[in-house]
């Protein structure tokens, strides 16, 4: 599949990169190769199978409980960089900006 100029610029300014003219052409043959071996895929036979994994077996543990030795906890706790206490203090994961 042969993408346009044009349709690689839209995804430039979809992912709010700013391409000079001549990464445009590099990215569009890249690009166009990538689709084009994605393309061959949907030749082969069960590529629809194996492309969504339906017939994949979850081959996953189950997750289990299992306690930490006392000593590991302790030394867990005592080496951590951040605490209070016993509590480890880390970055928040969802928060407008940065606290540490």
């Amino acid at each position: 599949m042969e993408l346009k100029k044009e349709d690689v610029k839209h995804l430039a300014d979809l992912a709010c990169l700013e391409l000079t003219a001549e990464e445009l052409d590099r990215y569009g043959e890249q690009m166009s190769s990538i689709l084009g071996y994605v393309s061959k895929l949907s030749e082969l036979e069960r590529a629809e199978a194996a492309l969504t994994g339906s017939d994949a077996i979850n081959v996953m543990r189950r997750d289990e409980v299992r306690p930490c030795p006392p000593s590991h906890r302790d030394a867990l706790v005592k080496n951590f960089p951040d605490r209070s206490n016993d509590l480890l203090k880390v970055p928040a994961v969802f928060s407008e900006k940065n606290e540490t």
